[in-house]
């Protein structure tokens, strides 16, 4: 499952979000039978700006490598970021187009 993200670079750094442990093998999640994929990354630093990019950029990668029946939820890891309980980080800055449900960053 990494293989369809492997390549997304962080947005501040020249390094893959891999290589910088935002994204692991074990914070992926696919179940085929129900159609769903749940990714919990951890921003590198607690007061990342980029965490809702970074949510974007995984979603629409995903979006683009599986089938549109597919739920994408995107996660940031429980007391990874600053402002995950203020609600800063939302779902609805990752609201692409109507019909896409997301519950990401709860």
């Amino acid at each position: 499952m990494t293989n369809f993200v492997r390549d997304i670079r962080d947005p501040e750094h020249p390094y893959s979000l891999e290589q910088l442990s935002v994204l692991s093998e074990e914070s992926i999640t696919v179940d085929d039978k129900l159609g769903r994929i749940l990714i919990t990354f951890t921003p590198t630093i607690q007061h990342c700006s980029m965490a809702t990019v970074i949510g974007l950029c995984l979603r629409v990668k995903l979006q683009e490598c599986f089938p549109p029946h597919y739920k994408v939820d995107i996660k940031v890891s429980p007391g990874s970021h600053a402002d995950e309980e203020a609600g800063k980080v939302s779902s609805s800055r990752l609201d692409l187009e109507p019909g896409i449900s997301m519950t990401a960053f709860k």
